[in-house]
């Protein structure tokens, strides 16, 4: 069932939210993989397989609740997409601070670096 799918998607990608600010690079590899893997299962379901036949009043409530399922996995992804950003951003600073470091050691010594002269 597609919503089963999106059910198992909304779920790994509120874990990957959780454990974005982590260092736990192993995990984060580990949920990203899964993500894949189920988008792909849903990408080959795109073709509705002929099995019990479905009322209107079904498919209208399964189809709401996939939407709104979808809707949940999107706000997920915009929240992963800002955590990511301010972590990038706070990557940059401190790369610009170390960089800033080493040019000024370069051009005074070690003594400019570690505030004694």
């Amino acid at each position: 069932m597609r919503t089963m799918s999106y059910q198992q998607l909304l779920a790994i990608t509120e874990e990957i939210e959780a454990i974005n600010l982590t260092d736990d690079h192993a995990r984060l590899g580990d949920l990203l993989q899964r993500r894949a893997s189920v988008f792909a299962t849903l990408k080959g379901r795109r073709n509705p397989q002929a099995s019990a036949p479905v009322t209107a009043d079904r498919a209208e409530g399964a189809a709401e609740e996939a939407v709104s399922i979808i809707r949940r996995i999107q706000e997920s992804e915009r929240r992963c997409q800002a955590q990511a950003i301010r972590m990038l951003a706070t990557i940059k600073a401190e790369l610009g601070e170390i960089r800033k470091g080493r040019k000024l050691k370069r051009a005074y010594g070690d003594s400019s670096v570690w505030g004694t002269a």
